[in-house]
């Protein structure tokens, strides 16, 4: 049986669909970066930068784990699929792209203007433990689900 990392051999659509993903990965990261530095005014920032690192480590272990494990899950998860309603779209944007991006400048911002009062190692340590649990656990859920869409005829996910 051939690896499901040699993806481009099967499916011109699904390499389409995992390139599409990298490249909505790559103006994601560059994104986050321009409102963390630009809404904190300073490059200096060593929060910022953590969180930056944590991220961009976070989008390398999905194409390590996921575009070998299940390409077709990101393929298909890279567009707007067919039979979605207008409010879930609107939903969507707000969960992915708006909320978070508020938060990021909000961020910045208290940086900038130091609203808000020191936080202690530990409640930092305590939320980047969660995060990266949270993360894990995201990924670990994609890596080993079977996915019915239209890309997945016939592939099935390699045991970790």
């Amino acid at each position: 049986m051939e690896h499901p990392a040699n993806f481009q051999h099967h499916d011109p659509e699904l390499t389409r669909g995992v390139m599409r993903w990298i490249r909505k990965q790559g103006i994601f990261l560059m994104l986050l970066f321009g409102v963390l530095f630009l809404s904190s005014g300073r490059l200096d920032w060593g929060m910022g930068w953590f969180y930056f690192v944590l991220c961009t480590a976070f989008v390398i272990a999905q194409a390590l784990i996921l575009i070998p494990r299940n390409p077709a899950l990101i393929a298909e998860r890279s567009q707007r699929q067919e039979g979605t309603k207008s409010w879930d779209t609107v939903i969507a944007s707000f969960a992915i792209l708006w909320l978070p991006m508020g938060a990021w400048i909000l961020a910045g911002l208290d940086e900038r203007f130091s609203w808000s009062p020191e936080i202690s190692l530990a409640v930092r340590t305590g939320a980047c433990a969660a995060w990266v649990m949270g993360n894990a656990l995201l990924l670990w859920g994609m890596a080993w689900k079977r996915h019915p869409g239209a890309y997945s005829s016939g592939w099935k996910p390699l045991p970790l």
